[in-house]
């Protein structure tokens, strides 16, 4: 691509003005022909000669193209060939004319010599580029590296010469290399004197830069260490002798500048000066290397993953950052908060450096697995050619933390490969883990039936098994056992019934004593008998699968077939193997019952693929995967953790069942969320019931709307939250009074459940607000352990009034109202209930909130549910509880008739600034009272919320302030008292983590008509926070909740948040029923269930609208 730089012109985003190596603009793919390049490109210019030289690598070829102003082009063809005969070979050879795999190229202008990289045959080679000199198929004049042109020997020793990105300084005629080749030993800069005359087949080193010397050296980011330094035709300034690399992934992310001068050019020399990366305060720093200082809490590039399922923890590989994050799930292993909480490798979760070689630090770590018996994890050290040893129980384990035990190498301060029984060779480098291209080259398992580790030996092509007992773990241990080769000191890759060509990922499966071995390279997995009788050196496998016999080593994209296997996974309950298809982008879920697993099984099931046959790398959506490689399952849970490199996440799959079971403490909280995947097109509805302990305390179901917002810059989609209401889950009643809003754009939504083993015949009756009934009686049957999703538009009065229910036996039900606002998105609140008859009584009634202010209004509505007539006054007072007048008015007379409905709003002419609580006081009839909050912004209705008049004096409440999938942006709770009465309450606010531990208990003295606020941060002392608060007075009081969520467009969310006790009474129950489930592209549904007995196990069972089981997928 050829841009306009000139400073008077250059600007952001400026168009190309040429492509060469296309035969258009629209096309970028790979060619062959005088104007069609393939990949690897390297390019050099010569000005004077406008001549732009361009290596093709993948076609083994160097093109010529004439590039003066009046000839250039888009799609122009080359003019000259070099390394092939003419424009349509590509052959590679070993020759003074032919080249493999050339890179990087240098122009002499002054001597026009052109020197290319020919990095398959070792060497570089040396042209006369004169103009009237060169000519297609050129002959070298002369050859850097080998003694001859038909020579293309490997270096022996690190004196010896090594290609790689070629920089020329024209001022001392020296040519500086960046050796490449992907092994640690190579990341370094050499020097060489190449002025004409100079014996360039004999060359050595003027001196080396980025290491401190010839040898090999543990790879380090500093001042005077370089980590895969990047050299171009552009990277000297010969002027002011200046030298500038760059370092990409996995080096130092930066450009390092050194004084070239030739009185101060010396091996191992510090750089002068770096650019990209800044300590705190703002000064050049030359140990930093995360790309964007991208070394967070949360941040990860990961490459494997491990379960700790007692003690509720996520290890994981962040390979990019040196390091391994660990996370603390909660107690059913689900990720609660997204920041990690240790991280091994590194002094703390901010850094990502790397260090030298010692017993806390980490150099491209690529497997880990944890020892759930004696609370230890094993790290694969892929730079440090070792296994390291942490001791990670909860109660010792700390950031930055050392090693307490080295394999693979006699201490820990060694880092040399060996083909040996106490030795190791990782061979960590691109195509071995580094890159997505292939399989990594290491696994760790582990046994817990014999404390014996296995470690797969990339680079020996083979597996180790250690015996780990904690008594017998010693540094530099030797090896038990070997797989794959006759003994432990054969090396080298075989594709045969023993034999391993880069293993990868390992399994042990401790019920039935099988490993499984991922054998990347040869395209398969094969399991091992691995009873400590049965296992022996070069034992041959029992079962091959991805591949239909053990002689069979192809890549394959089928049912059966698979393409370089990076990940494996065991579901004990269910006996199925998952395995992380690397090459095809998905997960296979194999039957692996040891009586069904026979040679090449086929797959149940695809995870990340639509299909057996199809590889699509889509943006990485909730069904869509990206380079997976390390696995975890939750077999209590029924969930699958996925390390994804390329897509720098760990995706996690809940497997969708219609039971789910856990242990609920006491006074604990159980929460589940519905997936609200946007790639399901069909929303699914149905209800629940939660069984267990005998004295539940009651449940709150949340209710969400959503949209999915997708950015096609950064590839990555965000959940836009549209409103939310919650909703506690009801008793079971044969009569209930709903408010039904027939005005124009609003509609009123039935969930009703029938909980019962027979069918239940519902009638609803529709009154208009004066209490009168409106049209005919409507029935509907329910299907026994049914529900339904009964719509009431059209069915009852054109404005507000009710909907009376009847059944032929007790149900749940609950009600919501719709707001359609000028979007055309669905504004959800619930709508109040009264259950059973007269259920309220008279008296005076509190409803806690009211506000006029900043875009929010609020409408009053009464209903009278009883036969009676209700006269009363509803009274505003402000939070200090002094009477406000609203309206013109600081009293609302009340005479709602029998099943009459009243609904007081301003009518939008009046300027009120006020917010507090009301009371209605009833000198007759039964009120059931409700608030109902608009927050208005403009012309468009953005959230809706309900508070229902009440008065208790006892609630408890749900808290959940971590983001979720439905739930994107900042959280916060909110709890509000109010003392309607005219003594004073004596109020207990006790807060409780989600497990039932207590972990705050406080007091509030309410005088008689006064009000308090307490937000989440003022009960729990924390931001993030997922547990509840429970509210005990000595007087009746009313109490409401709410959790407002600033969403990605930045609108204020709220939601009322309802009691969990508040339709129990107190009560303790075995079961309570959820007559709502509802999981969709734009839906979700969040539970939560309270335990106020002792902890025992709880059962959510989910059912259909015909009773039937209902497989649905929580988080």
């Amino acid at each position: 691509m050829v841009f306009d730089i000139h400073p008077d012109r250059i600007e952001t985003g400026a168009e190309v003005l040429f492509i060469l190596g296309q035969p258009d603009a629209n096309t970028k793919t790979s060619g062959l022909a005088a104007n069609h390049v393939g990949r690897r490109l390297g390019v050099a210019v010569d000005e004077a000669n406008q001549r732009l030289f361009v290596s093709d690598g993948s076609n083994n070829r160097v093109l010529v193209f004439n590039i003066a102003p009046g000839r250039i082009a888009t799609g122009m063809a080359a003019s000259i060939v070099m390394g092939q005969e003419d424009f349509t070979s590509r052959e590679p050879g070993l020759s003074r004319r032919r080249m493999s795999r050339p890179g990087s190229l240098a122009f002499s202008p002054k001597d026009e010599r052109l020197f290319v990289s020919d990095n398959g045959n070792s060497r570089v080679l040396v042209f006369d580029a004169a103009p009237d000199r060169l000519r297609t198929f050129s002959t070298a004049t002369d050859v850097m590296g080998q003694p001859d042109f038909e020579t293309a020997s490997p270096r022996t020793d690190m004196r010896g010469f090594a290609t790689g990105g070629l920089a020329f300084d024209d001022k001392t005629s020296r040519l500086f290399i960046a050796e490449q080749v992907s092994r640690i030993e190579h990341m370094r800069i050499t020097v060489y004197d190449v002025s004409p005359g100079a014996p360039l087949r004999e060359a050595t080193p003027l001196a080396v830069l980025g290491k401190p010397g010839f040898g090999t050296y543990d790879p380090v980011v500093s001042r005077a260490q370089s980590v895969w330094p990047r050299l171009g035709s552009a990277s000297i300034d010969s002027e002011r002798q200046l030298l500038v690399a760059t370092e990409g992934y996995p080096g130092g992310n930066r450009a390092i500048i050194w004084d070239i001068s030739p009185d101060q050019l010396r091996t191992g020399m510090p750089a002068v000066e770096v650019v990209g990366h800044l300590d705190d305060e703002g000064h050049t720093d030359f140990e930093r290397r995360s790309a964007n200082d991208r070394a967070t809490p949360r941040n990860i590039y990961p490459r494997d993953v491990s379960l700790d399922p007692v003690d509720h923890r996520l290890f994981a590989i962040d390979q990019y950052n040196n390091r391994v994050v660990v996370w603390q799930l909660d107690r059913q292993n689900r990720v609660k908060d997204r920041d990690a909480r240790w991280v091994l490798g590194q002094p703390d979760l901010y850094s990502g450096e790397l260090y030298p070689i010692g017993p806390t630090t980490i150099k491209i770590p690529l497997a880990v697995t944890y020892d759930t018996h004696h609370k230890r994890v094993f790290v694969s050290d892929g730079w440090g050619n070792r296994i390291l040893v942490f001791d990670a129980d909860p109660a010792r384990l700390q950031s930055g933390a050392e090693a307490i035990a080295v394999l693979g190498q006699p201490d820990f301060t060694s880092i040399t490969p060996a083909t040996t029984q106490v030795g190791i060779n990782l061979d960590t480098r691109v195509g071995t883990g580094i890159t997505p291209t292939r399989p990594r080259g290491t696994g760790l398992t582990y046994d817990p039936v014999h404390d014996r580790l296995f470690v797969s030996d990339g680079g020996n092509h083979r597996v180790l098994g250690f015996d780990v007992a904690p008594n017998l773990l010693r540094n530099g241990m030797a090896a038990s056992v070997v797989l794959g080769q006759p003994d432990f000191t054969t090396r080298g890759s075989n594709s045969t019934l023993t034999g391993l060509y880069q293993p990868a990922a390992l399994l042990y499966e401790s019920k039935q004593q099988r490993l499984f071995v991922a054998d990347g390279n040869n395209n398969r997995v094969l399991v091992f008998d691995a009873q400590p009788d049965m296992l022996v050196n070069g034992a041959e496998p029992t079962v091959v699968i991805g591949q239909p016999d053990f002689n069979t080593f192809e890549a394959g994209r089928s049912q059966s077939l698979i393409d370089g296997p990076d990940g494996l996974a065991y579901d004990y309950v269910n006996d199925r193997l998952f395995l992380s298809d690397h090459g095809s982008d998905r997960i296979l879920l194999f039957d692996a019952h040891p009586a069904r697993l026979d040679n090449g099984p086929e797959a149940q099931h695809v995870i990340g693929q639509p299909d057996f046959d199809t590889r699509q790398l889509g943006p990485v959506r909730a069904n869509e995967l990206w380079d997976p490689r390390g696995l975890t399952f939750d077999s209590e849970h029924q969930r699958l953790y996925i390390s994804q490199g390329f897509a720098s996440n760990i995706m996690i799959h809940d497997l969708a069942r219609s039971t789910y079971e856990s242990l609920l403490p006491e006074s604990g909280i159980q929460n589940y969320q519905s997936g609200s995947a946007d790639t399901e097109l069909v929303t699914q509805h149905g209800s629940a019931v939660a069984t267990g302990p005998s004295n539940l305390g009651g449940g709150v179901l949340m209710l969400t709307q959503m949209e999915t917002l997708f950015d096609e810059l950064s590839q990555r989609e965000s959940r836009i939250l549209i409103s939310e209401t919650g909703l506690s889950a009801p008793p079971l009643t044969d009569r209930a009074t709903a408010f039904a809003d027939g005005r124009q754009g609003r509609s009123t939504i039935l969930n009703l459940s029938n909980p019962s083993s027979e069918p239940v015949t519902v009638s609803l009756v529709f009154r208009d607000s004066s209490g009168l009934p409106v049209k005919d009686k409507v029935e509907r049957q329910l299907a026994a352990g049914g529900s339904t999703v009964w719509a009431l538009d059209g069915l009852g009065a054109p404005g507000p009034g009710t909907v009376e229910l009847s059944a032929s036996a007790p149900i749940a039900m609950v009600a919501t109202r719709i707001t359609l606002n000028d979007r055309n998105e669905k504004i959800v609140t619930a709508a109040p209930v009264a259950y059973g008859q007269s259920s309220y009584g008279g008296g005076t009634i509190t409803l806690p909130r009211y506000e006029f202010d900043g875009g929010v209004t609020t409408e009053i509505v009464i209903v009278n549910p009883s036969d009676d007539s209700l006269r009363g006054r509803l009274t505003f007072f402000a939070f200090s509880g002094e009477p406000v007048t609203i309206g013109g008015t600081s009293e609302v007379p009340l005479n709602i008739p029998g099943h009459g409905t009243f609904v007081w709003n301003l009518d939008g002419s009046s300027d009120v600034n006020e917010k507090g609580f009301a009371m209605i006081e009833a000198f007759s009839g039964h009120p059931l009272a409700s608030a109902i909050l608009h927050l208005v912004k403009g012309e468009t209705v953005i959230s809706e919320r309900t508070m229902v008049g009440n008065s208790t004096q006892q609630a408890w409440f749900p808290i959940d302030t971590y983001p979720s999938v439905a739930r994107h942006g900042k959280t916060s709770f909110r709890l509000t008292l109010t003392n309607g009465t005219e003594g004073t309450a004596d109020v207990r606010l006790l807060v409780y983590d989600e497990d039932g531990t207590l972990l705050n208990r406080s007091y509030q003295i309410l005088p008689a008509g006064r009000q308090a606020e307490f937000s989440h941060v003022d009960l729990a002392d924390r931001g993030l926070f997922r547990g509840s608060i429970r509210v005990a007075s000595d007087i009746p009081i009313a109490v409401s909740a709410d959790q407002q969520t600033v969403n990605v467009r930045n609108e204020t969310i709220v939601a009322t948040v309802p009691s969990m006790t508040r339709a129990f009474s107190g009560q303790g129950l075995d079961a309570v029923v959820f007559p709502v489930y509802t999981d969709g592209p734009n839906q979700g549904t969040q539970f939560f269930l309270l335990n106020r007995g002792d902890a025992e196990r709880t059962t959510f069972r989910f059912h259909g609208s015909g009773g039937e089981d209902l497989s649905v997928l929580l988080r």
